[in-house]
């Protein structure tokens, strides 16, 4: 893929000095490359929506600013909340986090770690779709009983780092020569989990999982992802021809839409 992103900058004025700099949110969301150009469209479509509002009108309630760029009337018609709409709002939220983040002098990470836990579930979370699995006062008191190994935690993080994974070794259409460079030479660089797309040709899939697992091994976890090309019957049946090379996971088999088919799936893999 030739990866490309909508890149905005959302900026603030200075109410109590116009002489200063203009505050600066800087906002990304990223394409496989065709379809940037859509995104961008949409964004300045929806910019209007929130121009002239303040950075603390926004900070105050984060979810209502959300509201305004993904519920409105018009342009939820063409989403709603999904696909170029999601998108688009992704880049203005991402910009809204990136500065108020930077406001605090903190990484955005730490940032939403160190916030207090009501402020982060009832600010931060839409919850509107998700309340019949989900419960917020639940959500709340699990992260607050949390609260006693987040030190330990961060300094975990902070000497360790996070754990990435590489997909650079599994996209298709690679030969096998590729494959095997491209795995030795992110084991080089410390990557121990790699991930593989998969869903075109299930003989390449096996192929390929099996190249990739004679160089890294058993120990290190294997991710596939068939970005929702699969229906339900073929995602159990091509993950279970995938089997023997240990997927830690698969992502995206079906669609997104589809949560009985995701259980489904779920249930018929957790099997083998």
């Amino acid at each position: 893929p030739d990866y490309s992103a909508a890149y905005i900058l959302l900026k603030f004025n200075n109410k109590y000095n116009r002489n200063k700099d203009p505050l600066i949110g800087h906002g990304m969301t990223f394409t496989l490359g065709k379809g940037t150009e859509i995104i961008c469209a949409c964004i300045q479509s929806m910019f209007p929506l929130i121009k002239g509002l303040s950075f603390g009108e926004i900070v105050s309630d984060p979810l209502s600013f959300n509201n305004k760029l993904s519920c409105d009337p018009q342009l939820r018609w063409i989403g709603p909340e999904k696909g170029v709409i999601h998108l688009a709002n992704a880049a203005f939220n991402n910009a809204i986090f990136d500065l108020w983040s930077w406001c605090y002098n903190k990484p955005l990470w730490k940032f939403l770690a160190d916030m207090d836990v009501d402020e982060l579930v009832n600010k931060c979370v839409d919850f509107k779709y998700l309340l019949d699995v989900l419960n917020p006062d639940q959500i709340k008191q699990e992260l607050k009983q949390n609260q006693t190994t987040k030190d330990k935690r961060i300094n975990d993080l902070n000497a360790n780092g996070y754990p990435l994974y590489t997909t650079a070794a599994g996209w298709l259409g690679y030969t096998d020569e590729k494959v095997r460079f491209l795995c030795k030479k992110y084991l080089k660089q410390g990557f121990r989990a790699f991930k593989m797309k998969t869903g075109r040709n299930r003989d390449d899939d096996i192929r390929r999982a099996r190249i990739i697992r004679e160089e890294i091994g058993y120990d290190l976890p294997l991710m596939m992802d068939s970005n929702q090309v699969w229906d339900v019957k073929t995602a159990i049946s091509w993950m279970t021809d995938l089997s023997p090379f240990k997927p830690y996971f698969i992502e995206e088999p079906t669609s997104p839409d589809d949560i009985l088919g995701h259980a489904a799936i779920a249930k018929a893999l957790n099997k083998i």
